[in-house]
């Protein structure tokens, strides 16, 4: 058991690392692979962290759209305990 969390937080980790080097445009993907997955499979928690990640990063690259991610991250965490939050980020993006 604590193996896979170990193994889990691994990725976590390398995923988070991997999404700030990028660009808001390539991140933008991230939240949405991770809200396309069948619901057992869904980390509210991980899709937040990635949609987080993409505020920031949009905001630091100037990006077009750095306040409507901004916005949009602060509109969506307190929902991210609700059933209907992956297709929320799904509709949004």
């Amino acid at each position: 058991m604590f193996e896979r969390m170990r193994q889990d937080l691994s990725s976590m980790r390398e995923e988070m690392a991997q999404l700030r080097g990028g660009k808001a445009d390539s991140i933008k993907q991230g939240p949405v692979q991770l809200a396309s997955r069948p619901p057992a499979a869904f980390d509210a928690r991980r899709a937040l962290g990635t949609l987080e990640t993409l505020a920031i990063t949009a905001k630091h690259q100037n990006h077009a759209k750095a306040g409507e991610y901004g916005a949009m991250f602060q509109t969506v965490r307190p929902l991210a305990d609700q059933g209907f939050f992956n297709d929320l980020i799904i509709d949004l993006l």
